[in-house]
């Protein structure tokens, strides 16, 4: 990683975004080991945690909701 690349991102709010079809256990796995891993490898936490789905679970949701991470719902193409 470049000094130019660790500066950049010291100026921007930064997000960790995971996309799945269904909002499902793995994508919540995924967006914590993510953010988790931003941070050690940046130095950075990231601002935002959010999952992009076009099919929710109320159950998922209110765990996410629970661990400070957003959930869209999105139109899938």
């Amino acid at each position: 990683m470049s000094a130019e690349f660790k500066e950049l991102i010291k100026k921007y709010s930064i997000e960790t975004i995971e996309v799945k079809k269904e909002i499902n256990r793995t994508a919540i796995g995924q967006i914590i080991a993510g953010t988790d891993l931003f941070e050690k490898d940046y130095g950075i936490v990231p601002s935002r945690k959010v999952i992009l789905c076009s099919v929710g679970d109320e159950a998922l949701q209110w765990v996410c909701s629970k661990r400070g991470i957003a959930v869209e719902i999105i139109p899938w193409q």
